[in-house]
């Protein structure tokens, strides 16, 4: 497995985020998840954290927030 999907999946993922931060419920990500999922069958590829934004769930000052986190973690060290 490359090193660069190693850091992914150590990543955490932005509905957990989102909930660690407190701007989402478990329930709202699990909806989102849904609609998603639902989407991607219909051909429809949609980012999760955008879903959120459509359903009113997060504000896009909330969405920005949470990816911002991302861009402010140190990577994890890769493992040999």
């Amino acid at each position: 497995m490359s090193n660069q999907h190693e850091a992914h999946k150590r990543r955490e993922l932005f509905g957990m985020r989102a909930v660690r931060m407190g701007v989402a419920t478990v329930e709202q990500v699990e909806k989102a998840l849904a609609v998603q999922q639902m989407l991607a069958q219909k051909g429809q590829r949609r980012l999760i954290g955008m879903i959120m934004v459509d359903l009113e769930m997060l504000t896009t000052t909330q969405l920005l927030a949470v990816l911002h986190t991302y861009e402010t973690e140190k990577p994890s060290p890769v493992p040999p």
